[in-house]
């Protein structure tokens, strides 16, 4: 039998406990799961936002602003943080929330927003119309659970609100980070940093990091072999491989969500043939629907 050392040990035990052709179904449920894939810019969002989560409280507060396009991790991202931080209780028992993680309410307002927070904290909604007596509500109970950060994720959603709603939410924005004295981690697309510039002190307040597009470079080789590391196949797919990972990338749109689709696919695949590996010629033959731009066909 094949080593299998070019799984991380997660997926390696999970692999050594499906000893029969009856466990297939177990080994297609996890392939299916949603799994923090490593990679460099993550790694760097994730290290910044635990430098911002452990910084002592100063009066002006740095938050963070992480853009990129549509399924390019972002969602992950922002998975992980809140996995590595789940509540606890202490030794009191009460609970503790190091991070509240919400998305950007549809109807984006600063009354949706803090009543949005509130409930993620397992609150009910306060009904007061006033900003300040909304604002000190949440910061008492964010003061209360020890809350380190507030992710919001989608933050790009506010673009949808009129001039004096979209002021009043960043003015609110603003005043929670004042007021509790913890960090706001944004994620959104780019249109999300346009939205900042209209808040000369917002716009300061928030460092950007960026998830680039991905392009046939050393990033994208670690990028697949964490995606390798991940799928509980019974041979190694190579899928560093020059050749199989330019098939890979030409298929999608080049995000991480779409590459994690088609690799979901053909593993899936790879299981139900009895092939156990990814190849070119299976890649090529996937049929996989991609949101990248059509070819334009030149007459």
């Amino acid at each position: 039998m094949e080593k299998q050392d070019y799984l991380n040990r997660e997926t390696r035990e999970f692999l050594e406990s499906c000893v029969s052709s009856a466990d297939d179904s177990r080994r297609i449920r996890y392939i299916r799961q949603d799994k923090f894939i490593e990679y460099s810019a993550a790694s760097m969002v994730l290290k910044e936002i635990k430098f911002l989560m452990e910084s002592p409280d100063v009066s002006r507060t740095q938050s963070l602003m992480v853009k990129a396009r549509s399924q390019n991790g972002k969602t992950s991202i922002r998975q992980r943080i809140a996995s590595l931080n789940e509540p606890r209780m202490d030794e009191r028992e009460r609970i503790i929330r190091t991070v509240v993680s919400v998305e950007m309410p549809p109807d984006p307002n600063y009354v949706s927003l803090i009543n949005t927070i509130l409930t993620e904290m397992g609150l009910p909604d306060h009904h007061s119309k006033r900003s300040d007596v909304l604002l000190r509500h949440l910061v008492y109970h964010l003061s209360e659970y020890q809350v380190r950060a507030i992710i919001l994720d989608e933050i790009h959603i506010m673009g949808r609100a009129q001039d004096r709603p979209l002021r009043h939410l960043l003015d609110t924005i603003k005043a929670i980070v004042n007021m509790a004295k913890i960090p706001l981690i944004a994620f959104g697309t780019v249109d999300a940093a346009i939205i900042l510039e209209k808040d000369e002190q917002m716009h300061s307040r928030f460092t950007q990091m960026d998830l680039p597009d991905w392009t046939g470079n050393e990033d994208l080789q670690t990028l697949f072999k964490s995606f390798e590391e991940g799928l509980p196949l019974r041979k190694q797919s190579n899928l560093t491989d020059d050749e199989l990972g330019f098939h890979l990338f030409d298929k999608t749109n080049g995000t991480i969500g779409e590459l994690n689709r088609l690799l979901q696919q053909c593993a899936i695949e790879a299981i139900k043939s009895g092939e156990e590996r990814i190849t070119v010629n299976q890649v090529k033959m996937m049929t996989f629907h991609s949101s990248k731009p059509k070819r334009v066909q030149q007459s």
